[in-house]
């Protein structure tokens, strides 16, 4: 992507903080005590997506594109009714690890990787004070929460 901005004559700039990628799941899945996973153990457990072009997009960057047991869905209920039932796994990107819950975090031992996000503008391009607000509004609600929460 940001071979293409530069190609393009874009402007980028950091929107949230880089954030650790993780196996996710719940805690009933047979990894949820590992201390660490090989990316390449993904395709031994089934494993969930959404079903969109940048989903599957980032599973050929994970190395799994080909993934034997896939499960593709189109919403967040189904993914994560999926998850809970411990026999699927994904993969996500986290700040922090969540102190507790009915999901877990595990690290990869074989890969580090890192969700980056940008805003990309034409190089002359100034924000507006709303575009400005709303980006401050969503890098505050993502220091404080877990980036999906909601200021009140």
């Amino acid at each position: 992507y940001m071979k293409m901005i530069s190609e393009l004559n874009l402007f980028a700039a950091e929107f949230l903080k880089p954030m650790q990628v993780y196996a996710f799941m719940s805690r009933t899945h047979p990894l949820a005590g590992m201390s660490g996973v090989k990316v390449e153990n993904l395709n031994d457990y089934p494993y969930v997506t959404y079903n969109d072009e940048c989903s599957k997009n980032y599973l050929d960057v994970l190395g799994i594109g080909e993934h034997p047991q896939l499960l593709e869905v189109s919403d967040r209920g189904s993914f994560y009714d999926v998850l809970r039932s411990g026999e699927y796994l994904t993969s996500m990107a986290y700040r922090k690890k969540p102190e507790s819950g009915e999901f877990v975090i595990i690290p990869f031992e074989d890969k580090d990787m890192v969700i980056c996000s940008v805003y990309v503008t034409a190089k002359n391009y100034q924000l507006s004070k709303r575009e400005k607000d709303f980006i401050e509004f969503v890098r505050e609600g993502e220091v404080h929460g877990s980036g999906n929460s909601k200021k009140s």
